[in-house]
C-alpha cells in the first residue's frame, strides 16, 4: 500500500485539488445586500437614516432583540456586554478581582457597614447628578428575584441613602472582597431601563 501511495502521490494530489476546485465552483460567493439586511435587521451603513444630518456620524451596536436592554434582567451575553458600556456601578472589579471605585469617590468601613461617598462630578446622560437615592432605587431593582444580580443580595442585609451623596450598605458579615458585590448598575430614579428598545 505504501508503494502505491508513493507511485501515485502527485496524480492523487492533482486529483484532490481538482475535486476541491470543482466543489468551490458550486459555492455562491455573491449575496444580495437586501437579503442580508433583512436577516440581520440592519441597514446599509452607507445609507444613514433620513433623520440624521449628513455631517453627523452614525454609530450602531447590535443587540439581542428577544429581551429588553435592562441591566437587571438581561441574560444574553451580547446584551450584558453592551449594557456594561451603558451603565456603571459604585465599584468595578479589575483583572486581579480587586474592587476599583467608579461612581464612588471614597468609602469607609465600620464593622459590617460600608459608607460610600459618591463622586460630585458624575452625571447621567441627561446631565443630572447621580445621587444616593438613584443608588438605593437601583439596588432595590437589582435585589428582585428576577434580577441577574439577586444572588449578590444574599450577602447584603440592607442598603439606603444617608444623604444626597452618601450611600450605605450593611453586609451580614464583612470582608474586603465583598466590595466586589457593589458593581450593581446604577440607573436614574424614575426611569425604566429597557423600555422602548
Amino acid at each position: 500500500m505504501t508503494n502505491f501511495i508513493r507511485t501515485f502521490r502527485v496524480p492523487l494530489a492533482l486529483l484532490l485539488a481538482a475535486a476541491l476546485l470543482c466543489s468551490l465552483c458550486g459555492c455562491n460567493f455573491f449575496y444580495d445586500p437586501e437579503d442580508i439586511s433583512e436577516i440581520l435587521g440592519a441597514t446599509d451603513p452607507e445609507d444613514p437614516p433620513s433623520d440624521v444630518a449628513e455631517s453627523e456620524s452614525v454609530f450602531s451596536l447590535s443587540y439581542y432583540t428577544e429581551e429588553p436592554l435592562n441591566p437587571y434582567t438581561a441574560a444574553s451575553r451580547t446584551n450584558s456586554e453592551l449594557l456594561r458600556l451603558c451603565y456603571s456601578g459604585l465599584f468595578s472589579v479589575d483583572e486581579t478581582y480587586t474592587a476599583v471605585p467608579v461612581l464612588a469617590e471614597s468609602y469607609e468601613v465600620n464593622g459590617n457597614t460600608v459608607s460610600i461617598r459618591l463622586r460630585s462630578d458624575i452625571r447621567f446622560s441627561d446631565g443630572s447628578a447621580v445621587t444616593a437615592a438613584d443608588c438605593e432605587q437601583s439596588y432595590a431593582r437589582a435585589a428582585k428575584k428576577d434580577s441577574i444580580w439577586a444572588s449578590s443580595f444574599s450577602y447584603i442585609r440592607s442598603y439606603d441613602a444617608v444623604d444626597e451623596r452618601t450611600f450605605q450598605v450593611v453586609f451580614y458579615s464583612y470582608s474586603p472582597s465583598q466590595l466586589n458585590l457593589l458593581n450593581v448598575p446604577v440607573v436614574k430614579s424614575g426611569t425604566e431601563p429597557g423600555e422602548g428598545y
